[in-house]
């Protein structure tokens, strides 16, 4: 049995409607860090992934491993950290004359992260999506009305 509500479920579906809506080069970061950790939190909750540490070349780090092996997803989230971290190596870089260039690197690994993570989380029960679409369209009409007005 889920330990996750549905207010949880459907306010997490919401708020990507809402982020992917206003998605840009600033927010693809941030889109793809909030997917991430809300769906492994969400998932830790539900007992179906755990988090242990790991030591490395004496670095501590965390990894995310199944409780069910038949069902395999933690591979997937311990490879999306290691692209979210390659994406941030990105923002060292001088942004002048290499924008683009840092822009679609940052794209195309937060793209592989989503594509990663949103179908496990759809998959897994954790995003109710059925009125997460029609209220963001709402409040993004509000706003254009209130522009307009």
């Amino acid at each position: 049995m889920s330990k996750l509500t549905n207010d949880f479920k459907s306010e997490f579906a919401l708020l990507l409607v809402i982020m992917k809506v206003n998605y840009g080069a600033t927010n693809a970061l941030n889109y793809s860090k909030t997917l991430y950790e809300w769906a492994l939190a969400a998932l830790v909750t539900d007992g179906r992934v755990k988090l242990v540490w790991k030591e490395k070349d004496g670095r501590k780090y965390q990894v995310v491993e199944d409780k069910d092996t038949n069902k395999p997803i933690a591979e997937a989230f311990n490879n999306c950290r290691e692209q979210y971290i390659q994406a941030l190596e990105f923002l060292k870089y001088p942004s002048q004359g290499r924008k683009e260039y840092i822009q679609h690197n940052i794209f195309k690994l937060c793209f592989d992260i989503d594509t990663a993570i949103f179908p496990i989380a759809l998959s897994e029960g954790i995003l109710d999506l059925k009125d997460s679409v029609n209220k963001a369209m709402a409040g993004q009409a509000g706003l254009q009305v209130g522009i307009e007005q």
